[in-house]
């Protein structure tokens, strides 16, 4: 499942550091368009790849955890 933060004022990359250290792992968006220079088209450092292979309750967490960082990065942006 792809999430998409409009205007999101960290990277992808810093995101994925803040979540893995919370124990949610999640894919930073710019893995996933080689060869597109990120300045070009910013939707490509504004989105991450989660999977959902976990139980309703871990995953529910999970979404509540990234949703408390992506508040965070906006709060601080």
């Amino acid at each position: 499942m792809w999430l998409w933060f409009e205007d999101l004022p960290i990277s992808t990359q810093t995101l994925y550091q803040r979540l893995k250290a919370r124990g949610v792992l999640v894919v930073p968006g710019e893995y996933f368009f080689i060869g597109v220079e990120s300045e070009d088209w910013p939707h490509a450092r504004q989105c991450i790849r989660m999977n959902y292979v976990q139980d309703d309750d871990t995953m529910q967490r999970g979404i509540e955890i990234i949703g408390e960082e992506v508040i965070r990065a906006y709060q601080e942006g």
